[in-house]
């Protein structure tokens, strides 16, 4: 019943495939550079009480697929739940086999270099509360094809979407 993985907790795991996390786990903070170089780590879903996909996270998870952010279900809300509200710079660095970016509707910023260089997103949806989007944050994230960034953006890092080069649709709204 532990509710921390420290930093650099599972560093360098170079063969784990695979995490889970009960639906009832009391984590509540996952510590920078935790599962940093796990190079085999498929996907991950990510449990209710974490507030904050701190910096360099799963930074070089190159077999990471999919991340999943787990989200309550109405009427089974916990006591002070706010979701996860940042994504810190450098988090899924270089996780070259993600396929899908989809960023909760809780997160209010993205960190510089969040995905920098996650070349294989196809899907990447941004959720309604961002307001920030980091330096470089998704550079070079070459397969996403549309792009749709919410009202609530009010700044957008410089290169933060370059190297999209099968971008062909993006709404910009006013607030940007």
């Amino acid at each position: 019943n532990f509710k921390k993985i420290s930093q650099f907790g599972f560093y360098g795991c170079q063969n784990l495939k695979t995490i889970e996390f009960g639906d009832d786990s009391p984590l509540e903070d996952i510590g920078e550079c935790a599962f940093m170089y796990c190079s085999s780590l498929g996907e991950i879903k990510i449990p209710v009480g974490i507030k904050e996909i701190k910096d360099y996270t799963f930074s070089h998870c190159r077999a990471l697929q999919s991340f999943t952010v787990t989200i309550p279900e109405e009427g089974n809300v916990p006591e002070g739940y706010t979701g996860i509200t940042k994504i810190g710079m450098w988090a899924f660095y270089k996780c070259y086999n993600l396929r899908e970016a989809i960023i909760p509707d809780t997160v209010e910023s993205i960190g510089e270099r969040a995905f920098y260089k996650c070349n294989n997103i196809t899907t990447l949806k941004l959720g309604s509360s961002v307001k920030s989007i980091g330096d470089y944050a998704f550079y070079k994230a070459a397969s996403v094809k549309s792009l749709h960034i919410p009202d609530s953006v009010v700044s957008i890092g410089q290169f933060a979407f370059r190297g999209l080069v099968r971008l062909n649709s993006v709404i910009i709204p006013k607030s940007v």
